[in-house]
């Protein structure tokens, strides 16, 4: 009925065909919109074209068909693999759009995931800076080395885009910061406080606590020795005042036997004695031992008198 109205219209036919309601248009054209069937005529799609030449309905109906021939339909839920690929590889086509990687993903369509979402070609080319803002404690020098390297590469492990990583990084750097600053702050407190409890002694025992460093590392960890003092400088326990503390306090009451010890144990008399004369000097050496004043001066006589006594008797000599 409908291509009978369009051919009457263009053959320039009058009268009302069909009899639908809305009466003829002007100039005695049909009026192709009442001669639809209800149903049709009050569909959304249909009904803002009354009154309007059909002309613009079929323009409409161009620009939907351009749209439509244009558009990605979703496959069904029982759609094959190839037709379910070619749509995604259509969806992933247009700028700004990215397939979720699964569990069964490709090595290269997870990389190609990242690099969409902004990811760095490489781990390396991550780049790290330290905020104005944050200050280390002094002596300190910021140095990222093997932590910033494995940083980066699990960054790129997980897919992170520059500033992801680069916010990861900055965080962690604040509380590193904040914690190294807390950490000198107590040391610094600390320090104060032993200076006000040693006095003008401070520098002396101070150079006690090394020499007891240096002996236990020497006489006890032995082959582990260098590594003690190591882990001592690099951790900062080897200055940290409560450790200086502990380590004079040992370095007073250790034992004057403690070369008789080794001799007892297997080192034989040479070794006994040229351990026994180590000490000796290394006790003569002392402020305790020089100075007639000093804390320390009485007992640090008495055990270079008792080294000297267990000396003649190894020596077979008369004490």
């Amino acid at each position: 009925m409908l291509r009978n109205h369009v051919l009457m219209q263009e053959a320039g036919g009058a009268g009302d065909v069909g009899g639908g309601a809305g009466g003829g248009e002007a100039g005695g054209a049909p009026d192709w919109f009442a001669a639809l069937p209800d149903d049709i005529r009050s569909h959304e799609s249909v009904a803002n074209f009354a009154g309007k030449p059909i002309e613009e309905l079929a323009r409409q109906r161009i620009g939907d068909h351009g749209f439509i021939s244009r558009s990605i339909r979703i496959p069904d839920e029982g759609a094959p693999d190839d037709v379910r690929d070619a749509f995604h590889e259509k969806l992933i086509s247009v700028d700004g759009v990215v397939r979720m990687p699964n569990d069964d993903s490709s090595d290269e369509d997870r990389s190609a995931f990242f690099a969409k979402l902004g990811r760095p070609e490489a781990a390396d080319k991550y780049e790290f800076t330290i905020p104005e803002d944050v200050k280390l404690p002094e002596g300190v020098d910021y140095a990222g080395g093997d932590l910033e390297a494995w940083f980066r590469e699990n960054s790129f492990a997980q897919g992170l885009t520059q500033k992801q990583a680069a916010t990861q990084w900055e965080g962690y750097v604040r509380m590193q910061a904040e914690a190294l600053n807390a950490a000198a702050a107590k040391s610094a407190e600390s320090e104060r406080a032993l200076r006000a409890e040693w006095g003008d002694r401070y520098d002396a025992n101070m150079g006690s606590a090394t020499a007891t460093i240096e002996q236990l590392a020497k006489t006890v960890a032995k082959d582990k020795g260098a590594e003690f003092i190591s882990e001592l400088e690099q951790s900062g326990l080897g200055n940290h005042p409560v450790m200086a503390r502990v380590f004079h306090e040992i370095g007073k009451h250790l034992l004057e036997d403690t070369a008789l010890r080794d001799l007892a144990n297997g080192g034989g008399e040479a070794a006994g004695l040229s351990q026994i004369d180590e000490q000796i000097a290394e006790l003569q050496s002392s402020d305790a031992y020089q100075d007639g004043r000093h804390a320390d001066h009485k007992r640090v006589t008495e055990k270079v008198n008792s080294l000297w006594k267990r000396k003649t008797e190894l020596q077979g000599e008369p004490a």
